[in-house]
């Protein structure tokens, strides 16, 4: 299983995102860890729209508080890698790393037909 750890070095006690990249066996193939702040910056440039797509990852993180709260499918995993790739310009160096990290799982899920999962720790 390959793993992306950003998130291992936590002297403040902040909570994670965690992206799991499964097969139908249910074998996870991938897996992202990082600060749940550093999910929250990316995903706040996406734009959320009054006709943003209801099942989307960025309308429901916007609507549903305890969104993600266990392991969620991310459904329309094609937006959500379309929509991380239009925002390129906004993520700044702080955060690219984490950008990368989501980047490369999601486009690993689509590429290799697998499903994407996202945990929130509250």
């Amino acid at each position: 299983m390959k793993t992306i750890d950003l998130s291992t070095i936590n002297p403040y006690g902040l909570t994670e995102a965690i992206l799991i990249e499964k097969k139908v066996t249910n074998e996870i193939v991938f897996k992202v860890k990082i600060f749940n702040t550093s999910f929250n910056t990316i995903v706040d440039w996406v734009p959320l729209h009054s006709n943003s797509n209801v099942n989307s990852l960025v309308y429901l993180l916007n609507t549903d508080l305890y969104f993600a709260s266990e392991f969620t499918k991310i459904n329309q995993l094609q937006e959500f890698f379309d929509q991380l790739l239009s925002i390129n310009e906004h993520i700044d160096s702080t955060i690219i790393e984490e950008y990368n990290a989501i980047k490369q799982i999601c486009e690993s899920a689509l590429q290799n037909g697998n499903s994407l999962f996202l945990k929130l720790d509250d």
